[in-house]
């Protein structure tokens, strides 16, 4: 049976996170565009779904959120693969007062590539084309317009 087409298509970079707890760290993986997706693809209950559109590497975080964004429902069809980058990556840790502290490495980032015409499989009329072929007539279509890796001349909406 066909997939049915996407009620709604969020495109952004997701990064694994790792949080310090006692005994080492948890890793999982979040962004607003990637939590936006998850839950509206979970509030749908199937009656729709929803896609993510983003570009992360080959190494084992990577694949790590291939199984996760999988075990949550989503489709893999339009998240691309950098052979040369990696995922995105921030620390979260807590201090005694409850404060969390963000570190972030993600300069290099396979997300930093999303938009890179240069790249067959992130030339933007590709993805354009790509997108229109899983969205269903009327689907919402949400690019986060804050200051992100491939929107660095684009101003923070308000």
């Amino acid at each position: 049976m066909p997939q049915a087409k996407s009620a709604l298509v969020c495109i952004g970079e997701v990064m694994a996170e790792i949080r310090a707890q006692p005994g080492g760290f948890h890793v999982s993986f979040a962004g607003d565009t990637y939590n936006t997706a998850v839950y509206c693809h979970c509030s749908l209950q199937g009656l729709g779904s929803a896609d993510y559109v983003t570009r992360i590497g080959e190494d084992p975080l990577s694949e790590s959120f291939i199984t996760a964004a999988l075990a949550e429902g989503l489709e893999r069809g339009l998240i691309r693969r950098d052979p040369e980058r990696q995922i995105g990556i921030y620390t979260v840790s807590t201090d005694a007062q409850g404060e969390r502290s963000f570190h972030y490495w993600r300069d290099t980032s396979a997300a930093r590539r999303m938009f890179d015409a240069t790249i067959a499989d992130a030339n933007p009329q590709r993805m354009l084309a790509d997108i229109a072929a899983t969205a269903a007539p009327g689907a919402i279509v949400y690019l986060s317009r804050k200051p992100s890796p491939f929107c660095q001349s684009q101003p923070a909406a308000p």
